[in-house]
């Protein structure tokens, strides 16, 4: 029989075989926080632990005291408890290296999506093929439909009424470009033809109640962002580049209000446009009346823009539209159009000379003159009028003008036709003029006009002879001609 001490000390050796067991058994297992650490890293820790247990098993019971009063590994939770290593991959388990997908095994780059099948930098503008313009374009968002532009164009009398139309506002934008806008237009014509629909087509909204495109294509009547916005829509639509900007404006009676206009890109140049304020039925003029429609903001410059106009701070993709389209190149332009009837575009009197007896030989009573000249402004255009009147060669009569801040003045002018010009009798001295006035005098002609042409300023007329008589006259042809309308008592 074992001794009653023998039977406790192998009690306790047993107990502690059985222990180291367990805990050998349980440091075969990594640690799920030593999951990162390699395979042969992980047997070293292993070893360690089995060493560091047995030489507890020596250390005379103060391992297994400590172990006693700590939570028993039965007490903790359990490696069946938590997820086992033999679920988590263990590094065995996980992939080596070798066994990781290699660059031939991933993905090729022929089975992700090829450059090809991404927006290729060919398929993106390129630098050539973006504008040539200092500033890149930003394209309007959403795209518009461009027009099948005809190489003839129909003509505005084609344009749909779009009443009760289901048409999108672009649609309906495509639909006008494709009557007034023909394949062989340049950029410029393109632009114009725009302008003067709007301007002609569309009239200012009084009651401030139309504000988008559709009112200006549906209703013919909207506010300033209406025109901007059919502006810019027809523009796309034929191919042009166009942006809407919006900002603030002030009036002749310096009267500051919110505002909307556009910036449109012709012949590689970016130019502002101001429809609304080229339109005269934004101040209240008659709709019908269109001898005021101006081209005082079509094709402008920033700096000549902001003399009465200042865009917001948050327009993106604003170009800073550097020069002036040539003025007189637009006036032309526009007057060729025949929608004025008949117009002589001049610089100065020569000119003006020119074109009044251009119509006058068409035995025409009325016609316009557009004067171009770079000091023009509100304030000294009736000076400058008066001065043309009487400089010009020709008698004109002049009952009103539209003058601009910017350089044009329209001026509607009455002439009197070649074929009754050249019928007016001319008196050079007070002789003539009697003699002239005796002859009607015993015609039996009780008034007549007479031209009287002197190098000395105003005429100097005879002393009644046979017949007393009353003058109105006009002077002409700087001071050196005078109409004489000659009344006989």
């Amino acid at each position: 029989m074992l001794k009653k001490g023998m039977v406790k000390k192998l009690t306790w050796f047993l107990c502690m075989v059985l222990l180291v067991s367990l805990l050998a058994s349980c440091g075969t297992k990594e640690n799920p926080k030593e999951e990162n650490k390699n395979p042969i890293t992980s047997e070293k820790e292993n070893i360690g632990i089995v060493d560091t247990e047995t030489e507890n098993e020596n250390s005379q019971g103060e391992a297994s005291e400590i172990e006693s009063e700590k939570p028993s590994e039965s007490q903790k939770p359990s490696e069946s408890q938590k997820p086992s290593e033999s679920e988590k991959p263990s590094e065995s388990q996980k992939p080596s290296e070798s066994e990781k997908p290699s660059e031939s095994q991933k993905p090729s780059e022929s089975q992700k999506p090829s450059e090809s099948q991404k927006p290729s930098e060919s398929q993106n503008p390129s630098e050539s093929q973006k504008p040539s313009d200092t500033e890149a374009d930003v394209p309007s968002t959403p795209t518009k439909p461009e027009a099948t532009i005809p190489s003839t164009a129909p003509g505005w009398s084609a344009v749909p009424s779009f009443k009760g139309s289901t048409l999108t506002e672009e649609q309906m934008a495509a639909k006008i470009v494709e009557c007034i806008i023909s394949s062989s237009m340049n950029d410029f014509q393109k632009a114009l033809e725009i302008h003067d629909w709007l301007i002609f087509n569309v009239d200012y909204d009084q009651t401030y109640s139309n504000y988008h495109a559709k009112n200006a294509f549906v209703d013919r009547s909207c506010v300033c962002q209406g025109y901007a916005e059919a502006f810019e829509l027809m523009a796309e639509a034929a191919g042009l580049k166009a942006t809407f900007v919006s900002g603030v404006a002030t009036n002749s009676e310096g009267r500051t209000e919110s505002h909307a206009w556009n910036q449109v890109k012709v012949s590689g140049k970016w130019y502002n446009v101001d429809v609304t304020w080229d339109d005269p039925t934004h101040a209240g003029k008659n709709p019908s009346d269109h001898t005021g429609n101006r081209y005082d903001y079509f094709l402008v410059s920033k700096a000549q823009l902001e003399k009465d106009h200042r865009p917001d701070s948050y327009n993106e993709g604003e170009k800073s539209c550097s020069t002036n389209y040539d003025r007189v190149s637009v006036l032309k332009a526009a007057a060729s159009t025949g929608r004025y009837g008949d117009v002589a575009v001049v610089t100065n009197v020569s000119e003006a000379n020119a074109g009044i007896k251009k119509y006058m030989d068409q035995n025409k009573n009325t016609m316009h003159l557009w004067v171009y000249d770079a000091s023009l402004t509100i304030a000294n255009s009736s000076a400058y009028v008066q001065n043309l009147v009487a400089q010009v060669q020709y008698p004109i009569s002049l009952s009103t003008f539209y003058p601009s801040d910017n350089g044009i003045i329209k001026c509607p002018i009455g002439i009197t036709p070649s074929s009754e010009w050249d019928a007016i009798p001319v008196a050079h001295n007070a002789e003539e003029f009697l003699t002239e006035l005796n002859k009607k005098g015993d015609a039996g002609i009780k008034s007549f006009t007479l031209r009287y042409e002197s190098t000395n300023g105003q005429p100097v007329l005879p002393q009644p002879d046979k017949y007393g008589y009353s003058v109105s006259y006009s002077m002409y042809n700087n001071g050196n001609s005078w109409l004489i309308n000659v009344t006989i008592q």
